[in-house]
């Protein structure tokens, strides 16, 4: 699933132990672009957590079944 947004600003947040809605919900508010893979819960992410991300970037948040 490719979450998209347009406010771009802040760096990213540690999605690492949230489940796939509650991240969802985050990158919803933030508006950071962004794939999710996997379900269950966040176990890591690229680019790692509090780097903006430049212009046109995405990041990418992998998930792992409990």
């Amino acid at each position: 699933m490719t979450v998209s947004g347009t406010d771009r600003q802040g760096a990213l947040p540690d999605f690492r132990g949230l489940s796939r809605r509650k991240a969802l919900a985050l990158l919803d508010q933030k508006g950071f672009p962004c794939d999710l893979i996997g379900s269950g819960i966040a176990v890591s992410q690229e680019p790692p957590p509090g780097r903006p991300l430049s212009k046109g970037e995405s990041c990418m948040v992998y998930f792992q079944a409990d």
